[in-house]
């Protein structure tokens, strides 16, 4: 009674009590930690019961077998470091359970697939699946969930046809294995439909978990708008947070932000948040907020951002502060998960102090956390303090080691201040720990390479990964020569890229390419790349390819093309290349340009204090001229 009340303590003290413990009070109390949730605890104790039952009546049984691999599998799904530990244990119960005669006893055997496929051994899983007299829906429903957490989606849904073929009727926990099997397929609408079909036919779609299962699904297969088809045909939806939650989340990491914070507005009416909705709502909010950079390429600071960047981050900062507030009101503000995204979101607004703030807050700071701070002092424009925070990440005792996320994040501080020398030291860290094989740490160390002067260490870096090339990373190595203005070494690396490994350059790699020629002062060639880049590779010029070939007129006073490069743009330049415009006026002395690109400024909706910024640059240029 106790232990399903939830009170160990309890339940403990009424078994150390009990002078004479049976068999029934060994299993009660091991069964009791392990679905309370401290795996641990229970299989310690099954351990003491097999090594204190000397009388017949306290050997473990067929229960006490269930509920020690129940803890078993419970602790490999909570700690991912334990599944080995975890797969011994399951194997030595299994022995067992062989010895007892037990194992193909259908509810054992389905508990073993269970625990197998938990400690990631599908080939054990199967054995034992195999070698069952009869099949029930429990054991295809382990065996089909089995593969989906390992990865092997595609085995996953063969065993739903052939479970189907034997005459086993799937039930609501097999479909939602089968979705989950699904989801190992981003953007392959046909698999998730296909098992929906199924649950229409079985009527398991008035399940509610399989209800939300589906909505999440279809939000990470790319389809929001099925995914809004079956939240509004969920009789359930309007009191489940579940649905609403599977719903806000899949619009958010499906990149409709505003709509994702639309739906949370929505459910804010019903009252019928928790903690997983804010955390989805906010997720929105960082996302959204991630996608107003700088608008200059080359720049690190938070003030060079677009006037609509500033506004997009501020609405972003806004929404954020009213979230925090509703958690302060409900008492969940120091929830871990909740105040790391908390930090990540007023980093990526721009608000640092207010990121300080939360992450002061915090009695217990997990990576995420420590990572969002240092990357909140990057997105801030303070590099220094983003590492010295690292070192005292490394130096704290916390619950996991840098994740590769913190090391990049490191890695960006450095290429800001140009700190070659921490960054080795950061790039020695990464050896050690088995990260420098990652793409986008092997992509990060090329780029910090190269802003920071050392174009011979990225190569370094870029030969050593030669079997795992892709275009982020040949982008990375063109980057680190324009920056050092290596214009043969940036078209030797297009040239391979295409000639190599048949990889088309991207807008990114061209806006290396432009800023290259610029850098060389080769006015004509930049312009040619321009042309190619449109005619060629249909790539549709952004504002930093403009500003890369107005730079390139610019230093070159080749000033009435800038201009008609400028008025002749749909939709027209921003604020950041039409001040570096109006700057290449005040170098040449170029009062007439000057006025024609002050006047397309002006008709910009832009702060009062951008205005005033531009108007003082154009009476200097008239002051000189």
């Amino acid at each position: 009674m106790y232990a399903k009340c939830g009170s160990m303590v309890d339940a403990r003290k009424i078994f150390e009590t009990n002078p004479r413990k049976s068999v029934v009070s060994w299993n009660a109390l091991i069964l009791g930690y392990a679905e309370n949730g401290d795996a641990k605890q229970a299989l310690d104790l099954f351990s003491q019961m097999e090594s204190s039952s000397l009388e017949r009546s306290c050997r473990p049984n067929r229960v006490t077998y269930l509920a020690a691999l129940k803890a078993c599998a419970n602790l490999a799904s909570i700690e991912r470091g334990k599944s080995t530990e975890c797969l011994e244990i399951g194997r030595r119960i299994h022995s067992q359970l062989v010895e007892s005669g037990l194992e193909l006893h259908t509810f054992v055997a389905s508990t073993l697939i269970d625990t197998y496929g938990k400690c990631g051994s599908m080939v054990d899983a199967r054995s034992v699946f195999d070698r069952m007299k009869t099949q029930d829906v429990v054991s295809w429903s382990s065996m089909i969930l089995g593969y989906a957490e390992s990865g092997r989606g595609d085995t996953s849904l063969e065993l739903l046809e052939r479970m189907r073929d034997d005459g086993v009727r799937p039930n609501a926990v097999t479909y939602l294995a089968a979705l989950k099997a699904c989801a190992n397929f981003p953007g392959d609408l046909s698999k998730a439909r296909d098992v929906h079909s199924g649950i229409l036919r079985s009527g398991s779609e008035s399940n509610g978990f399989v209800a939300n299962a589906l909505v999440d699904l279809y939000g990470k297969v790319g389809s929001m708008t099925q995914a809004q088809l079956v939240f509004d045909g969920i009789a359930i939806a309007h009191d489940d947070a579940a649905s609403w939650n599977a719903l806000i989340l899949g619009y958010a990491e499906g990149g409709d932000e505003q709509q994702a914070l639309e739906t949370f507005e929505s459910i804010e009416r019903l009252e019928r948040s928790n903690a997983v909705t804010y955390l989805a709502a906010l997720k929105a909010c960082v996302n959204l907020a991630g996608k107003s950079p700088s608008s200059s390429p080359s720049s690190s600071s938070p003030s060079s951002t677009s006037p609509s960047s500033k506004s997009m981050k501020l609405s972003c900062l806004r929404r954020g502060r009213a979230i925090h507030s509703r958690l302060k009101n409900i008492g969940q503000d120091h929830h871990l998960f909740l105040s790391s995204t908390l930090i990540d979101l007023y980093g990526k607004c721009g608000s640092v102090e207010e990121a300080k703030t939360v992450f002061d807050s915090m009695d217990l700071r997990d990576v995420f956390a420590w990572t969002a701070m240092i990357s909140a002092y990057v997105e801030g424009g303070e590099n220094e303090q983003a590492l010295a925070l690292f070192a005292r990440m490394e130096l704290a005792q916390i619950p996991a080691p840098p994740s590769p996320v913190t090391y990049l994040t490191a890695l960006k501080a450095c290429a800001n201040l140009g700190a070659l020398a921490a960054g080795r030291s950061i790039h020695a860290k990464i050896c050690r720990r088995g990260f420098e094989g990652e793409l986008l740490v092997t992509t990060a160390l090329i780029d910090f390479y190269g802003r920071s002067g050392s174009s011979r260490d990225a190569e370094a870096v870029f030969d050593a990964a030669a079997a795992a090339r892709d275009l982020a990373m040949w982008n990375a190595l063109v980057g680190a020569h324009s920056h050092q203005g290596k214009i043969d070494r940036v078209l030797d690396s297009l040239q391979g890229m295409e000639a190599e490994q048949g990889l088309r350059p991207n807008g990114v790699t061209f806006v290396s390419i432009l800023a290259a020629c610029g850098h060389a002062g080769l006015v004509d060639q930049g312009r040619q790349f321009f042309r190619e880049m449109r005619d060629v590779y249909g790539i549709v010029p952004s504002e930093e390819h403009i500003s890369c070939v107005v730079d390139l007129l610019c230093r070159a006073n080749r000033l009435d093309e800038a201009l008609e490069m400028l008025e002749c743009q749909r939709p027209r330049p921003g604020f950041v290349t039409l001040m570096g415009a109006l700057g290449g006026c005040r170098k040449w002395g170029n009062a007439r340009v000057a006025r024609a690109v002050f006047d397309l400024i002006l008709g910009l909706e832009i702060p009062e204090e951008d205005r005033a910024a531009a108007t003082l640059l154009m009476a200097s240029v008239c002051g000189e001229a």
